[in-house]
């Protein structure tokens, strides 16, 4: 039987985001179902880039093979990086993500309103975290 092992890594950065990106975006792992790396900050660039793939995904697998739970960024990310993930994600309504947690990301009404286009028509999305987001006020809900 062939059995999984996720080792947790201390630092998760820019470089590994992108080759993580550039696996899930061929379609050919279908095993991994989760990204937990909250905490770790990561630079616009390859929060978009990790958003474009897994919107790639999502297209080749139409299905539920693919990543589903995501949680990734610091704190320090706000809405520069939220919008940057968003960005991606747009042209595949969230992707086949069900379980995302933006959660203490320092996003404003700015951050939520990109999260709300890029999973308004979302047929997978069961949870969203957006706690601790103290900025975005009831305006942004």
């Amino acid at each position: 039987m062939n059995e999984l092992v996720i080792l947790p890594m201390k630092t998760f950065s820019d470089d590994d985001c992108r080759r993580l990106s550039r696996a899930i975006s061929n379609g050919a792992n279908t095993h991994l179902r989760s990204i937990s790396a909250s905490g770790h900050h990561l630079r616009p660039e390859a929060m978009q880039t990790l958003g474009l793939a897994l919107s790639t995904q999502a297209k080749i697998l139409s299905g539920s093979s693919g990543l589903t739970h995501l949680a990734i960024g610091s704190k320090d990310m706000g809405d520069e990086g939220v919008c940057s993930l968003c960005e991606g994600l747009e042209g595949s309504s969230g992707a086949l993500l069900q379980h995302v947690d933006l959660a203490w990301k320092n996003i404003s009404g700015e951050g939520a309103a990109a999260v709300g286009r890029a999973f308004s028509s979302s047929r997978n999305l069961i949870h969203l975290d957006l706690s601790r987001n103290e900025k975005i006020e009831n305006g942004g809900l």
